[in-house]
């Protein structure tokens, strides 16, 4: 059984928020991301490495002069402009549903208050309608008065 050690270092701010959505669109920790990217570097140069026969004080010495650089920016940049462009057309896409969702809306409420018009004015109609047939027996009750008895339809 293999022993493990622990690596760590300091990142910017900028860094670890593009490294840690970097890491989320591979599905992976950022342990899991920096332990691949160390196998990574250590697997494509082992030969150099195992040629080189430095001890630990020369490899120190080595990498204070010279410094490689691994800023994960550029590629990260390059790597989220698709996910970039993909936000912008969802948002893009919500807005015109936003707008459409909104028609939809003007246009129900449109067929709810026609709806009511047509309502009213039907019952405006069946009003019309009850209060002539009440008028025209109001009518015919007074012409109907003068056959009663004690009453001449003559006078007034």
């Amino acid at each position: 059984m293999s022993t493990t050690k622990t690596v760590s270092t300091r990142i910017d701010d900028n860094v670890h928020t593009l490294f840690t959505n970097y890491c989320n669109q591979k599905g992976r920790t950022m342990s899991q991301m920096l332990n691949l990217f160390i196998n990574d570097i250590v697997t494509q140069n082992k030969d150099s490495l195992v040629s080189s026969q430095c001890s630990i004080d020369s490899d120190e010495k080595k990498e204070s002069t010279t410094t490689q650089n691994f800023s994960q920016d550029e590629p990260l940049e390059e790597e989220l402009k698709p996910r970039k462009t993909l936000d912008e057309k969802i948002r893009v896409l919500d807005s015109k549903i936003r707008d459409k969702n909104r028609i939809n809306m003007v246009h129900e409420v449109n067929q709810d208050f026609i709806k009511h018009v047509d309502e009213i004015k039907e019952a405006i109609k069946n009003l019309k309608t009850s209060m002539n047939k009440k008028l025209e027996e109001d009518n015919m009750k007074k012409g109907m008065a003068c056959f009663d008895d004690s009453k001449s339809c003559f006078t007034s």
